[in-house]
């Protein structure tokens, strides 16, 4: 019983020994911001993410997932959080990581619309339509761009295209200006 009991506590020092010297991994931190974003819970989720860009390694399998999707996850507490020019730096950085993914442009231009920069966020809803032509939010997003600057014939167009997408929150803003 006595060497039960000492081999108990000898794995338990050794546990918590191990507990303390274990420290995340960038994918680790990711994977935690990631889901306090999902969880709506932006300035919890900052500090994590900034940790995974931080600890990531080039040589990790995980080093490009880890550096576009945190510095996607970013923008995004950003943008949650009205701070829109830390928002637009990161959706920059997140671009010039890979400019072939049309939702990094899609946020890009969400940050551009509340910053009522029209031509910025027409032209970032256009690259995300160049890249996935059926992108029906761009298009719908797009269109209330168009409208708002009074291109209501370009507005329509998008619309059309959008609920053709099957983008049915747009039905209203068509049946109101497209009718």
């Amino acid at each position: 019983m006595k060497i039960f009991i000492v081999a108990l506590t000898l794995m338990g020092i050794l546990f918590s020994s191990y507990q303390y010297s274990y420290s995340q991994t960038a994918k680790e931190y990711y994977e935690s911001g990631y889901k306090k974003c999902e969880n709506e819970k932006y300035i919890e989720a900052i500090p994590d993410l900034k940790k995974a860009l931080e600890t990531n390694n080039k040589k990790d399998k995980s080093y490009n997932t880890v550096l576009k999707g945190s510095t996607n996850a970013l923008g995004l507490c950003y943008y949650e959080l009205h701070k829109y020019e830390t928002a637009l730096k990161y959706y920059d950085e997140v671009i010039l990581l890979d400019s072939t993914y049309a939702g990094f442009y899609f946020n890009r231009a969400l940050v551009y619309g509340e910053m009522e920069n029209n031509i910025g966020a027409i032209d970032d809803y256009t690259k995300a339509i160049k890249l996935n032509p059926d992108y029906a939010f761009a298009y719908a997003n797009r269109g209330v761009i168009y409208l708002n600057i009074g291109y209501r014939e370009e507005a329509c167009e998008d619309f059309k295209k959008a609920l053709d997408l099957g983008d049915n929150e747009i039905k209203s803003y068509y049946q109101k200006y497209c009718k």
